[in-house]
């Protein structure tokens, strides 16, 4: 339980971090676009893309500390950093 937990929070705030970043984008290419006079765009499968790389670094960072807890007793493991 406890390995499925770390792994859904650190897939989560990557999660997070990459909409905020494909947010950032989004605005820069609204600004580049009418800087430029034409439209600039964003392809779905570009979007789908990114949101597949940050869930997948978020499992691969979380494994290494998920794993350690996960052999630990859960309440030292809530308690420890």
């Amino acid at each position: 339980m406890i390995l499925t937990e770390f792994l859904l929070e650190s897939a989560f705030l990557c999660i997070m971090g990459g909409f905020l970043g494909l947010i950032g984008v989004f605005l820069l290419t609204l600004v580049a676009g009418a800087a430029a006079g034409f439209p600039i765009t964003i392809s779905s499968s570009i979007l789908i893309l990114a949101i597949s790389i940050c869930v997948t670094v978020g499992v691969l960072a979380g494994i290494i500390p998920a794993s350690i807890a996960a052999r630990m007793d859960p309440v030292v493991a809530i308690r420890s950093k």
